[in-house]
């Protein structure tokens, strides 16, 4: 009961600081919302065109807005001089120049030559870019035919006597052919935004969770050089006592992060149902009592809340490059590989990955269980040894 009156107090404390409590709902939102926008989708074409218009007729005019019509392509026209100066200081990749007899051969049903500039492969963008201009000129060389054959068949009509009614039912046939294709192509993004936000969820959560609870080695570091837990031990409270009331108090801060953390996702996410919801906290709970311990043995350590600090820092800062928080090594047997394995981030973000991305079960996390189980029993030792060391 005392233990539990202990881990209440700290826990009232969070919630009395409003500074602090903002901190613990408004940044996990910000930061998942950055995550979302970041890894947004985007359409397959996208990026800047340019072009050099040396022709300026309405053909030219015609395959420039085609190519502007492209989602997520950007049309600029440019002069020769800005091109070159562009290309010279890698401004650019590639400028495309309409030549000045463009019109004049796809009037006369003649294959046009478009001039390229680039550097290098002109990137992927200008790759498919290439594509595009080829596509579309055939496809304007192809109404062309289509007009030629139409008069062919239309010398010996009574409808279209002359050239400017047979223009103009051409056109009209071909505006009616734009609004109504016969192949109708939608590109379309299957929640990239949420699948790549939902990859890096496990290592928010873990990050957020060392930094919240680590941080709490500031306060046990005050209240041990202010003699508050000095005077809980005269009040009849054990070492462990005082030492379990403060990793519970831990616990329950984790834990109110936690609920936070998994709240705000599930709104603007959606990864979790029900049961993964709560096979995730359950685990998270095993995650929060290590980090607690931690924690504790942090300020068990410190003479100085600034000690502690720095302390905390580190061990965020260590744990959030490694342990496969947000990147993950290359290759086999490096030395950044067998750090990961002594981190409490390695066993928590391969717990959380199996269970809500892959939606396994908590029956095949027995070793990252287990290893997380290891990690809290070591300090609890130590920090019970130490503890009592310090006061005696």
């Amino acid at each position: 009961m005392k233990i539990i009156f202990l881990a209440f107090k700290d826990l009232k404390i969070l919630l009395s600081n409003k500074r602090e409590l903002s901190l613990h709902i408004f940044f996990p939102v910000i930061v998942v919302l950055l995550v979302i926008s970041l890894f947004g989708g985007k359409p397959a074409l996208y990026g800047e065109a340019f072009f050099i218009d040396q022709d300026g007729g309405l053909p030219a005019r015609n395959f420039i807005n085609r190519i502007e019509e492209v989602r997520g392509l950007k049309v600029f026209i440019i002069d020769e001089e800005q091109a070159a100066r562009k290309l010279e200081r890698s401004d650019i990749l590639m400028v495309t120049e309409i030549p000045s007899d463009f019109s004049e051969k796809i009037t006369e049903g003649q294959s046009p030559q478009l001039n390229v500039w680039q550097r290098g492969s002109g990137g992927d963008t200008g790759q498919m870019l290439l594509s595009l201009n080829r596509s579309v000129i055939a496809e304007m060389m192809g109404e062309v035919q289509m007009t030629f054959l139409v008069k062919d068949f239309a010398e010996d009509s009574p409808h279209f006597q002359e050239e400017k009614e047979l223009e103009a039912f051409m056109d009209s046939f071909f505006r009616a052919s734009l609004w109504n294709p016969g192949t109708i192509i939608t590109e379309r993004v299957i929640d990239d935004q949420k699948e790549m936000a939902v990859f890096f969820l496990p290592g928010i959560i873990t990050l957020f969770l060392i930094f919240s609870i680590t941080f709490s080695a500031q306060i046990f570091v005050e209240e041990k050089n202010q003699k508050i837990l000095e005077r809980l031990s005269s009040s009849g409270l054990s070492k462990g006592e005082i030492l379990g009331g403060k990793v519970l108090g831990n616990v329950f801060k984790g834990t109110f992060q936690l609920l936070i953390l998994l709240v705000i996702t599930w709104l603007l996410l959606n990864p979790f149902t029900p049961l993964t919801f709560f096979k995730t906290f359950i685990f998270s709970l095993l995650v929060i009592t290590s980090i607690s311990l931690i924690s504790v043995f942090i300020g068990c350590i410190s003479r100085k809340p600034e000690q502690a600090l720095w302390a905390s820092v580190i061990i965020s800062l260590v744990n959030s490059a490694m342990g496969n928080t947000f990147a993950f090594p290359r290759e086999e047997g490096t030395i950044i590989e067998i750090i990961n394995f002594f981190t409490v981030s390695f066993y928590a973000n391969r717990g959380l990955r199996s269970l809500i991305i892959q939606g396994g079960s908590l029956s095949g996390l027995v070793m990252e269980m287990l290893a997380l189980a290891f990690i809290a029993l070591i300090f609890l030792v130590i920090c019970l040894y130490i503890f009592s060391s310090a006061d005696s």
